[in-house]
């Protein structure tokens, strides 16, 4: 798991570099960043208040780069920045926890910008490692995380004052989610909230940026110009996930059939029909001792998603409702995804997405899914 997360890492950033630039210290808008984070871990379950009283401290080296209107999403999205970047610290106890590390890529999206003072709204997601799991005997305490890999989920808003020709000073408010997606139990994950700072060097700022009203043209020809895709897809997902009672591995299926519209460079939705094949209701269900049939294990649902495009990069995020339950035990009836996925080809794409139920998770998902075109009549 950890080696597709880190590919799926690597894959993403490299696409944004593939127009191939001579020297990649001399492109512009490459900046090298250190921060440091300091806050409190949120006691949000009862069972986490008397293990979450110290406070956690992260230390990111980061290496990133401003687009600058290479690509449509650049200009559409006001110039985001983007990369990749590495940290390591405490998460409260590192007796309890472990000292995590992290390798992630993020983006930040600049929703306001004044002369030398920008503020920006900034997702990241990727992979933790070194943290301390449960453990019966030897650590028992740590009811958080059944883990030592989890997923790493930040969002951060940031407040940057441009004090030098080629630095950047961040102060930011953070908030920090580690999960393992219930693919091992316990898995009421760990919060953290609090501040960071940090300094950013461009090596070769560009300032062409300044220029709104040539940016305002080409962002009115750039949604005039598109025209709207439509088409169907078929997507298949697996995943696993573990039992509070049993501790067991359990597999999760998912059919889903739908309808695709991008209706610009950077926006798309879908609707689609899901169906579930899900393992786990053997122990869910109350009488243990008879075996469940088969269809007692699907879950029939309707879903909606919204879909951000950069490149062939996209995240996902969508809400869906069962209407079918053959575990008459499994009580919900919203689920939603958040994930990522990245076009291989035009028409074949790969997702990996973390499904849940409000704040509880349900499994990681990973899929393969395939489009067919619906052609506009002449």
């Amino acid at each position: 798991m950890k080696q597709v997360l880190l590919l799926l890492l690597f894959l993403g950033y490299g696409s944004f570099y593939a127009h191939g630039q001579k020297s990649l210290l001399k492109q512009k808008g490459l900046f090298i960043e250190a921060r440091y984070s300091y806050g409190d871990v949120i006691a949000h379950k009862p069972a986490l208040q008397a293990i979450t009283s110290e406070p956690y401290h992260f230390l990111d080296i980061r290496l990133g780069k401003q687009g600058l209107g290479s690509h449509a999403f650049e200009v559409l999205l006001n110039h985001p920045l983007y990369g990749l970047g590495y940290f390591r610290g405490d998460v409260g106890s590192s007796q309890i926890f472990g000292n995590p590390n992290a390798l992630y890529g993020f983006i930040a999206f600049p929703v306001f910008r004044h002369k030398n003072y920008y503020l920006a709204l900034e997702p990241s997601i990727g992979l933790a490692f070194n943290l301390n799991p449960f453990h019966e005997t030897k650590n028992p305490r740590n009811v958080a995380i059944g883990s030592g890999e989890n997923a790493f989920l930040r969002l951060r808003i940031a407040n940057t004052f441009t004090i030098s020709p080629q630095l950047d000073l961040d102060i930011s408010m953070d908030y920090t989610h580690f999960s393992n997606g219930m693919t091992r139990a316990p898995n009421l994950g760990l919060n953290n909230r609090g501040l960071s700072i940090g300094l950013k060097y461009f090596f070769h700022r560009d300032y062409s940026l300044t220029n709104n009203i040539e940016k305002a043209a080409t962002i009115r020809r750039l949604w005039g110009d598109f025209q709207d895709k439509q088409s169907i897809f078929l997507r298949y997902g697996y995943g696993v996930r573990s039992s509070d009672l049993t501790f067991k591995y359990y597999q999760v299926h998912d059919f889903s059939l739908g309808y695709r519209k991008q209706i610009s460079y950077i926006f798309a939705f879908s609707l689609a029909h899901d169906l579930f094949y899900n393992e786990i209701a053997k122990v869910r269900n109350k009488q243990l001792q008879s075996p469940l049939e088969r269809y007692q294990l699907l879950s029939l649902g309707l879903y909606g998603e919204n879909e951000l495009i950069l490149n062939r990069l996209r995240f996902i995020l969508g809400l869906g409702a069962y209407y079918y339950h053959g575990d008459n035990a499994n009580e919900e009836l919203l689920y939603w995804r958040l994930g990522a996925r990245y076009a291989v080809l035009e028409k074949l794409w790969f997702q990996v997405a973390l499904k849940a139920h409000a704040s509880v998770a349900d499994f990681v998902e990973w899929s393969v899914a395939y489009e067919i075109p619906i052609k506009k009549k002449r």
